[in-house]
């Protein structure tokens, strides 16, 4: 084998090896909305690996005066394709009054149906918004398998 086809081989296991690392690891999905509202996102993700979800964050620019609850929601690909059926990845994800993250939430996000597979789509479910509530990022991280 000459050097050049040494180098060769390494340089194509080392490219394995980098997309190999990409695919461990964990990912974020991350929903941003000037102004939250009432009911299903308009923001439908479609998450390209299978994994379970570690932690939900949510933080704003301007907090509301009274609490805003949402939730996780997935949907298979082959059912977002026909017949959307949305599941709960979460219970009730609470950013409490005039705070600016859930980081001190008052009370934990539960999970549900935590693990996501390939091709997911995944939305924000929001039952309440706080008044004067602005600039909302919700941060789902997820673990890769």
């Amino acid at each position: 084998m000459s050097y050049a086809d040494i180098r060769s081989h390494n340089k194509a296991a080392l490219a394995h090896k980098k997309i190999k690392d990409l695919k461990a690891g964990q990912r974020t999905i991350v929903f941003y909305n000037p102004r939250l509202r009432v009911g299903a996102s308009k923001q439908e993700i479609r998450f390209p690996y299978s994994g379970k979800v570690k932690e939900v964050y949510v933080s704003c620019a301007s907090p509301g005066s009274e609490r805003t609850v949402l939730r996780i929601e997935k949907c298979s690909q082959a059912d977002f394709d026909t017949n959307p059926v949305w599941v709960s990845v979460t219970g009730d994800v609470v950013l409490d009054p005039n705070e600016k993250s859930t980081n001190t939430a008052s009370i934990s996000t539960t999970f549900i149906d935590d693990y996501i597979n390939e091709s997911d789509h995944v939305r924000l479910m929001v039952y309440e918004v706080g008044s004067g509530l602005e600039g909302v990022t919700v941060e789902v991280v997820v673990e890769l398998q």
